[in-house]
């Protein structure tokens, strides 16, 4: 109908008309495009808030892992002091060495000289999903920003986790070796000094991890929350099995809606 009445506009020369024709025809465009574009801004917003939850559990996970690390920092050094100095000691024949958690806790049949947390994952999957479809666009810049900082240490202590892991692997031999050399003292103590740093390093990317989540109160749904609540009282009760006094239980901090 709009067509026909343009085409009669013109054949009479009724420029004016076919000139309020015209702004019609724009302004109709520009209202749908727009109208289009709300419905998808609300889409996406709610699709957004839809992986937020996961996104949140996996923060929560990583928050967990790090509270873990934190809960045995005095254990790992205790033990790193231990081996160092049974392997600087160059005036004692060497003999099998154990440290007082050798024994205790998951150490794979041969046991393990330097017991320390193994998580198998520090998950980013929810996240870069979320970022991969575009839906962070739509978070606040500054959450955002917070959000990938925390998953960016998250991913770069899993690497670390990996190699104290590896190395810790090759002190294995120590529990049963009844003779090393100058050569191998060193060769060991090399790979310690190498978990010692790399430790050091985990322990300040968990800080980061704890100090941010606890910092932007996020919050889990009921269950999540719950089995939060649980994953941490089953995490205190392990620690203290595996690592004994020096473990330091995991308090949560109190969180606004909880006051």
């Amino acid at each position: 109908m709009l067509l026909r009445r343009i085409t009669k506009h013109v054949k009479d020369q009724n420029w004016f008309a076919v000139g309020i024709d015209f702004v019609i025809v724009v302004i109709g465009v520009g209202v749908a495009l727009a109208a289009g574009e709300w419905v998808n801004t609300r889409a996406a917003k709610a699709d957004l808030k839809i992986a937020e939850r996961a996104i949140h559990v996996e923060l929560h996970i990583n928050y967990l892992n790090a509270l873990e690390r934190m809960a045995v920092k005095e254990c790992n050094a205790v033990q790193i002091r231990q081996i160092a100095q049974a392997l600087t000691n160059v005036d004692e024949p060497w003999k099998p060495l154990r440290t007082p958690l050798s024994d205790q806790g998951m150490s794979g049949e041969l046991g393990n000289i330097l017991r320390t947390p193994y998580r198998g994952t520090w998950p980013t999957d929810a996240w870069e999903a979320a970022g991969d479809s575009n839906l962070l666009s739509h978070m606040d810049p500054d959450r955002r920003n917070d959000i990938s900082g925390i998953f960016s240490v998250s991913a770069t202590v899993s690497g670390y986790q990996d190699n104290v892991f590896q190395k810790a692997a090759e002190l294995k031999s120590l529990l049963v070796a009844t003779k090393l050399s100058a050569a191998d003292r060193l060769r060991y103590y090399d790979a310690l000094a190498e978990i010692d740093s790399s430790g050091a390093l985990i322990e300040v990317g968990a800080a980061y991890v704890i100090n941010n989540v606890e910092r932007l109160n996020i919050a889990l749904d009921p269950q999540s929350n719950q089995q939060f609540q649980d994953d941490v009282e089953e995490m205190n009760k392990l620690g203290y099995e595996a690592y004994g006094e020096c473990f330091e239980p995991i308090v949560l901090p109190a969180r606004e809606g909880d006051r």
